[in-house]
């Protein structure tokens, strides 16, 4: 016995002798200062990371058989011993890391649990400091929204402007403030969405935008083609937007909505568009498209950005999106409901169960119109929840801007003699009075 006990005395001068090693190292006298050590552990992880866990390395944490036990709301069944006594700390008041963590202790002290949670940090961090999971979002949030009937032309919608007024009471819900919410409809003189307002307002809602800031651009109207006079696209033809005063004024194409909206938001900050037109299946340009076939595909002149952009059209390039009314009569775009009711369904999806969503429930009504999912940035879709503020993607673009390659472009060229018609489809439907989007009747 009192060998053992001279054993345990020698261990412990040992652990104080190689604590005390430690300690002076992290004061200047050994390798690293504090303050470098931080700074070093700041390089070396970008991130804040805090964790609890359910007990020491050399523990196992117990899962209860019925956590109803803790006391908690609505808990029932089987769980975790360390994810109920987290819980009922919070509940009970605990707000700092340090009184978390003696409170989760002592309550699973009393209910006989033998593990002992931990925490452990990228950094050194103040234990007072309130404990807060989801950070609020500290940026700004803006939006746009642009909804064009062309009333009195033989192009005419009848759901476009209420489609904005239906999503402007969605972001209301995702913290996006009416005053910095814009909305320009052909039913409002002082606000018309013509060629040059559109623009002004794209400039307005990009300016001043920095890391943090989440933005939001809905556009519900007349979408078109036509002659891609500089050679960056595929097919030979620009994607349009069509104005309510096209016909003096001109179209949008694609490229100038790459300039003047998706070219000066900076790393960090984010967009997020739904576009609800036709032929807008890459109406803004972005470098990265998405299909389930093949996953991320790269544009064969692609132009890079540095945001977090993600953009939801309507329906591929080559078809047409669909005006369409209720079974009570309230007109809308067809995308623009489908992703309304997807959102309310279900508030947070992955991003491969947000477009199964909304091709599931544009057939369900009857419509043939597929929507694309493209982007600035590839990510892991199965590791991404769709929101309009949180989760921001960094810039993984060793290059900004348009890439253009010479010999694709002479192939483009060939192909644009073969096409006939300058702006597909609208051209020949306004021409006949149908309007650019596809009339139809949705069904309940």
């Amino acid at each position: 016995m009192e060998f053992l006990k001279k054993k345990v005395k020698k261990e412990r001068r040992r652990r104080r002798k190689l604590r005390k090693h430690k300690n002076r190292a992290l004061e200047g006298e050994g390798k690293v200062a504090p303050e470098e050590y931080d700074s070093k552990a700041q390089e070396a992880l970008k991130g804040e990371i805090m964790m609890f866990s359910g007990c020491a390395d050399s523990q196992t944490s117990a899962d209860v058989h019925d956590v109803a036990s803790f006391g908690l709301p609505d808990a029932e069944g089987a769980g975790g011993a360390c994810t109920h006594a987290l819980l009922k700390s919070i509940s009970e008041g605990a707000e700092s890391y340090v009184d978390i963590l003696k409170e989760m202790r002592q309550i699973l002290k009393t209910k006989r649990f033998t593990q002992l949670p931990q925490l452990s940090a990228s950094r050194r961090i103040d234990l007072r400091q309130s404990f807060q999971p989801k950070q609020s979002n500290e940026g700004r949030t803006k939006a746009l929204l642009i909804g064009i009937n062309y009333k009195g032309t033989r192009a005419e919608l009848r759901g476009c402007i209420n489609d904005v007024h239906r999503m402007r009471q969605y972001l209301l819900t995702q913290s996006f403030p009416p005053q910095e919410t814009i909305i320009l409809t052909d039913d409002n003189a002082q606000m018309m969405p013509s060629r040059a307002n559109i623009l002004r307002y794209i400039d307005w809602l990009v300016s001043g935008t920095q890391r943090g800031d989440s933005l939001f651009f809905h556009f519900s109207g007349h979408g078109a083609q036509q002659e891609d006079l500089d050679g960056d696209e595929e097919d030979g033809y620009d994607e349009t937007i069509v104005p309510c005063d096209f016909k003096r004024a001109g179209q949008i194409t694609d490229d100038e909505l790459w300039k003047r909206l998706v070219a000066p938001l900076p790393e960090g900050s984010r967009l997020t568009s739904i576009m609800d037109c036709c032929h807008s299946g890459t109406g803004l340009d972005l470098a990265f498209t998405y299909t389930q076939s093949r996953g991320w595909t790269v544009d064969d002149n692609p132009a890079h950005a540095a945001a977090d952009i993600q953009m939801l059209s309507g329906c591929e390039d080559a078809q047409c999106s669909a005006d369409a009314a209720t079974s009570s009569g309230i007109h809308g775009g067809a995308m623009t409901s489908a992703f309304l009711q997807v959102i309310k369904d279900n508030p947070m999806p992955l991003y491969p169960d947000l477009m199964s969503a909304l091709h599931r429930e544009l057939r369900r009504k009857g419509f043939n119109q597929r929507p694309q999912l493209s982007s600035s940035q590839r990510f892991d879709l199965n590791d991404r929840v769709f929101s309009l503020t949180d989760g921001f993607i960094p810039n993984s673009n060793s290059t900004l801007g348009r890439i253009i390659h010479p010999q694709q472009g002479r192939r483009r060229r060939r192909r644009r003699k073969r096409r006939p018609g300058a702006l597909g489809g609208f051209n020949a439907m306004f021409a006949a009075g149908a309007g650019g989007l596809l009339l139809g009747s949705m069904l309940s």
